[in-house]
C-alpha cells in the first residue's frame, strides 16, 4: 500500500497477471462503511498476497524487488519524496553549517527530476503517469497524482500548462469537483468506491499547493472552494462523490467520518489567503 491509493484502475491489469490465494480475514471497514465504497475482497486477497512475499523475505528492499509480481514507479509517492528533499534543504539553510549535506541533496534532487520527467511523462495524454517495472511499461491511466508534481516543482513552466490543460479537460467540467481521483472520462472510473473516482481531501490539498506556487492561483481557488463546499455540505468525510449532482437525495461523504486529515487540511485551506 506504499502508494497509497490501494484499488486504483491503475492497478487492474497487474492483477490479471497475479493469482494470489483465497485468505481468510475478518474485515472492519466493511462493518461501519458501505462495502460498496470499499475494495472488494479479492483485492484485498492480492494486497495480502504482496505483504506475505515482503513477510517470507524479512522486508528486505532487494528481495522484494527482485521477487515481488507488483513493482510500480508512482508520480505521488516520487513527487513525496522529492518535496520532501527539498524540505531538507530549507532545514539545512536555516539552521546553518551543513554545506555537504545541502550539496548531496541537491545533486539527489537534480537526479530525481530528470528521472522523473524523462520516464514517466506521457507527452501523448498530458500528464504523468505510473510506470511498471515488473512489465517495463507505462500504466497510461491519468489519476490525481498525475498532477502531485506540482506541488514539488518537478514540470517545466511549459509542461505545467500541459498538466492544467488536461486536468481542465478530463476533471475540471462544471458538473463536477475538482480533482477526481481518477479521469472521470475512463471506463473504470467510479465516482463512489475509494481510488477509482473520488475526490480526496489530501489530493486536493496538495494540488491547490502545488497550483499556487506555480501560479496558477484561480484554479487553485476553485479546487480550495470544492474542497471546502464539499466538507461544509457533507462533513469531515474521508472522501466525496466528484459529482455535484448525484440524483441522491441522501447524499453524504464517503468513508470514514471525522476524518482529521480532512479537519487539518480544511483548517489550513480556511487561512490560506
Amino acid at each position: 500500500w506504499e502508494s497509497g491509493t490501494d484499488n486504483s484502475p491503475v492497478w487492474d491489469d497487474i492483477w490479471k497477471t497475479m493469482n494470489p490465494p483465497e485468505y481468510t480475514f475478518v474485515r472492519k471497514d466493511t462493518t461501519h462503511v458501505d462495502a460498496s465504497q470499499r475494495p472488494t475482497k479479492r483485492e484485498y486477497d492480492h494486497y495480502l498476497h504482496l505483504i506475505d512475499i515482503a513477510k517470507e523475505h524479512n522486508y528486505d528492499d532487494a528481495k522484494i524487488a527482485e521477487l515481488s509480481p507488483f513493482l510500480v514507479q508512482d508520480p505521488l509517492f516520487n513527487a513525496m519524496l522529492i518535496k520532501s528533499n527539498q524540505a531538507l534543504i530549507e532545514l539545512y539553510e536555516l539552521i546553518g553549517g551543513h554545506e555537504d549535506k545541502i550539496a548531496t541533496l541537491s545533486q539527489w534532487q537534480l537526479k530525481s527530476i530528470k528521472s522523473f520527467n524523462d520516464k514517466l511523462f506521457d507527452a501523448a495524454l498530458g500528464a504523468y503517469v505510473h510506470y511498471d517495472l515488473r512489465n517495463e511499461e507505462p500504466i497510461r491511466h491519468i489519476t490525481s497524482s498525475s498532477f502531485s508534481p506540482l506541488f514539488a516543482h518537478i514540470p517545466s513552466e511549459e509542461r505545467a500548462q500541459v498538466l492544467v490543460k488536461t486536468m481542465m479537460e478530463k476533471f475540471g467540467g462544471e458538473d463536477k469537483y475538482l480533482c477526481a481521483s481518477f479521469d472521470p472520462t475512463d471506463d473504470r472510473f467510479n465516482p463512489r468506491k475509494y481510488w477509482r473516482g473520488p475526490v480526496w481531501i489530501n489530493m486536493n490539498w496538495m494540488l491547490f499547493r502545488g497550483l499556487r506556487s506555480n501560479g496558477y492561483t484561480d484554479l487553485a481557488e476553485r479546487i480550495k472552494i470544492d474542497s471546502l463546499e464539499l466538507i461544509q455540505q457533507y462533513g469531515f468525510y474521508e472522501y466525496f462523490d466528484c459529482r455535484r449532482d448525484t440524483g441522491d437525495k441522501n447524499q453524504t461523504g464517503y468513508g470514514g467520518n471525522n476524518f482529521s486529515w480532512s479537519a487539518a487540511l480544511y483548517i489550513d485551506m480556511v487561512n490560506t489567503d
